[in-house]
């Protein structure tokens, strides 16, 4: 088989990969935001980074809704890391503005700022991996949505452990 077809080949199994429904139950919170374990998506299988390793999953969030919509994740224990990822659906991916990171002391940090693509049309998910500028300890994600329709659902998120 020629290599370009092997390679159309692996990227339409990739895409397959990012393509699936998040079917794993939810945590709901007030606010338009839910977060929930969706082990669908897999970051590190579409990552641009292509960081692999002892990923650590956010265990715990707590949301702040008003003028602007928030998401915050926790962590058992700080984590030296400096690559973070999430995944969410469209809603979500259309309405990012902004993700900063807490260091142990409990102040935030920007980690990103901007406008995401969302998901590609037929797509239900977008994975979303950031390499910070140096290796830092965080324990904590917070990701800032701007006013938009829809329910946002961050499936995933995780810091890997450097």
């Amino acid at each position: 088989m020629p290599a370009s077809t092997l390679n159309r080949l692996h990227a339409a199994f990739t895409l397959a990969l990012i393509s699936l429904s998040c079917t794993a139950a939810a945590q709901d919170t007030p606010g338009g935001i839910s977060y929930g374990s969706a082990p669908v998506l897999d970051c590190r299988e579409v990552s641009k980074i292509a960081a692999r390793g002892n990923w650590a999953e956010a265990n715990g969030v707590g949301t702040e809704f008003g003028a602007v919509r928030r998401a915050n994740l926790r962590f058992s224990d700080p984590i030296a890391t400096d690559t973070f990822h999430a995944t969410m659906n469209g809603a979500g991916a259309r309405a990012l503005a902004l993700v900063e990171i807490q260091d142990t002391k409990g102040a935030w940090h920007k980690a990103w700022e901007g406008k995401m693509q969302p998901p590609a049309p037929g797509f239900e998910q977008t994975c979303f991996e950031q390499k910070l500028p140096q290796k830092q300890v965080v324990q904590g994600l917070r990701f800032t949505f701007r006013s938009a329709p829809g329910q946002v659902e961050i499936n995933h998120a995780a810091l890997l452990r450097r």
